[in-house]
C-alpha cells in the first residue's frame, strides 16, 4: 500500500449470505481501493465449507486477490458444525480471532466479543466460555500498550475493528468488558472504530453524550422514549455498518432477498490531516444519514485525524 496519495478503504458487515449485493457495494472505490474490511456475520451459520467460503467469495469479488483484506469474526460465525474450522479458511494462525495488523502505515487492532448472549444462555448447553476468551483479550490489550508498537514512527493511521461495538452498550450486556476495554483503547490514539452487528447505518460519534441513557432522535425513529443503551467514555468515533438496504430509513425494512446493502467508505487525507467518512449503497451512491442520537444529518462526515 502506498499512502503518499492518501488512503481509501471500504467496510462491510452482516451480509448474511448475500454476496452479490455486498460485492457491488464494495466496488465503490474501484481501482482506488487500498484494502477491504469484512466485519463479521458474512455468513449466518457455518454448516458447510461453502458457508465459510462466502467470506472469501466476497473478498475475491471486490479485490480480485490483489488487495489486503482484514476480517473480524461475527457472532453468527461462532455457530454450527464447522465453526471451529473457520480459522483455516481466513488465514488465521489459530482459532483466536483477536490480533493486530500493520499495512504499511496503517495499524489495526481486531477484537472479538464472541457471542451476543451470556455464557449461561440455554442454547449453549454449558459449552460456551466466551468470558474467559474476552478476559484473554483484556490482557492482550494491556500487553499491546506495554509494547508501544502503536507509537512506531511509521504508523500514520490507527483503527479498531470489532463485530460487536466496544463503545456502545445495550441492556448492560458485556458492560464490564466494554468499559474496561474502552479505558485501554483510549490510550491508543485511535482514528476510527468500525463495527457491525446492529444492521443499521449508525455513527456513534464522540459528540454523542457518554455514560447516559440514549434514546433515538425524532428525525431517526418515531419511538423516542425507549432507552437504546449508552456510549462508553471512548475518545474514538465508532461507525456501525452495514444494512441490507440502499437507504438508512428504518421505516423501510431490510431487503430480505439480499439485493441491496450499504457499507462504509473512508477516504483519508494525510496532507490535510482529515478523514472523510460516508455510507454508500449497491448503486454506488452516497447515502444521506442522520446520527440517530443527535439528529445531525450528513452525507459525508469530515473528521480530524488523531
Amino acid at each position: 500500500m502506498d499512502l503518499s496519495d492518501g488512503l481509501n478503504y471500504y467496510a462491510l458487515s452482516d451480509t448474511h449470505e448475500y454476496s452479490k449485493a455486498a460485492s457491488k457495494a464494495g466496488m465503490y472505490w474501484d481501482e482506488k481501493l487500498d484494502f477491504l474490511v469484512l466485519i463479521g456475520d458474512i455468513s449466518s451459520h457455518l454448516e458447510t465449507s461453502d458457508d465459510i467460503n462466502l467470506i472469501n467469495e466476497i473478498a475475491h469479488n471486490i479485490t480480485k486477490g490483489e488487495k489486503p483484506v482484514v476480517y473480524a469474526r461475527g457472532n453468527h460465525e461462532v455457530k454450527a458444525h464447522l465453526a471451529d474450522q473457520l480459522y483455516r479458511y481466513v488465514g488465521s494462525k489459530d482459532d483466536k480471532f483477536y490480533y493486530t495488523f500493520k499495512l504499511n502505515g496503517v495499524y489495526g487492532i481486531v477484537m472479538d466479543l464472541g457471542e451476543d448472549h451470556n455464557d449461561d444462555w440455554w442454547e449453549f448447553y454449558d459449552f460456551a466460555h466466551f468470558d474467559l476468551y474476552r478476559a484473554e483479550q483484556t490482557a492482550f490489550l494491556e500487553q499491546l500498550l506495554l509494547s508501544g508498537e502503536h507509537l512506531a514512527p511509521d504508523v500514520n493511521y490507527r483503527m479498531l475493528i470489532s463485530h460487536i461495538p466496544v463503545a456502545y452498550v445495550q441492556d448492560n450486556f458485556l458492560k464490564d468488558f466494554k468499559e474496561e476495554w474502552t479505558a485501554l483503547l483510549n490510550q491508543f490514539n485511535l482514528d476510527i472504530a468500525l463495527s457491525g452487528h446492529h444492521h443499521q447505518l449508525m455513527p456513534i460519534t464522540t459528540d454523542v453524550p457518554h455514560s447516559v441513557d440514549l434514546r433515538f432522535h425524532a428525525s431517526y425513529h418515531q419511538d423516542t422514549e425507549r432507552v437504546r443503551g449508552y456510549r462508553t467514555d471512548g475518545n474514538f468515533n465508532t461507525f456501525v455498518v452495514s444494512r441490507k438496504s440502499n437507504v438508512q430509513d428504518v421505516s423501510i425494512p431490510e431487503n430480505l432477498y439480499g439485493k441491496r446493502i450499504s457499507g462504509l467508505a473512508v477516504e483519508t487525507d494525510f496532507i490535510n490531516n482529515e478523514q472523510i467518512v460516508c455510507y454508500t449503497n449497491t448503486k454506488l451512491e452516497v447515502v444521506e444519514v442522520v446520527n440517530p442520537f443527535t439528529g445531525d444529518l450528513y452525507k459525508k462526515l469530515i473528521l480530524p485525524l488523531e
